[in-house]
């Protein structure tokens, strides 16, 4: 069974997707200065997934790791101790990132999806107070697939480190996730650790 702090990170990383800020009139090379780190981090977590059939939304979000300080000095501690109010702005930076498909390595079996229907089918949810709600109407929609969700990664001033959030769900206790610390080496990305992670 799930921790309820993780379980907590868990629904507010799942909100977070579905709920987000007021968004401004930014650049993405303004508000996210590795967009081609972004879509390598996200590929390769794709690539080495083995998925029956999976959704993804097609906006990333910062998720609110500074409301579990735990987590939070796990990710700070992963980067050198420069780079911690660098990495400090980028947890506070709410503007989503919008994702491409044609950058993604999509297959007949990982689909993106709208992060705006999915937030239109929770605010359906919360009207009838069962979280379950979400689920039926999620299978409905978009069939048996599991969702997938990434946050935006975290970075090093150099781009050259990386925390990266995945997360996977079958449903409202079916799951898990976990946050990756990666860094790159000529061209490529490697795992290096997990900070941190939970199944349910």
């Amino acid at each position: 069974m799930i921790h309820s702090g993780l379980k907590f990170l868990f629904l507010s990383l799942l909100a977070g997707v579905l709920f987000s800020c007021e968004e401004k009139a930014l650049k993405i090379s303004d508000a996210v200065p590795y967009e081609r780190e972004i879509y390598e981090l996200i590929n390769l977590n794709l690539s080495q997934a083995e998925y029956q059939e999976a959704n993804l939304p097609d906006k990333l979000f910062i998720e609110p790791f500074h409301e579990n300080e735990h987590i939070l000095s796990k990710i700070e501690n992963a980067f050198p101790k420069e780079n911690i109010e660098f990495v400090r702005k980028q947890l506070r930076d709410t503007t989503s990132f919008p994702l491409k498909g044609k950058k993604l390595l999509l297959s007949e079996k990982v689909r993106l999806i709208s992060d705006d229907t999915l937030k239109r089918m929770f605010h359906d949810a919360i009207k009838t107070e069962k979280f379950s709600a979400f689920w039926d109407g999620y299978r409905k929609k978009f069939g048996k697939g599991i969702m997938l969700v990434y946050a935006k990664p975290i970075f090093s001033k150099d781009g050259k480190t990386a925390a990266f959030y995945a997360l996977s769900s079958y449903g409202p206790l079916s799951g898990g996730g976990s946050i990756m610390l990666f860094t790159k080496k000529d061209k490529k990305w490697k795992q290096v650790r997990t900070l941190s992670w939970w199944i349910s």
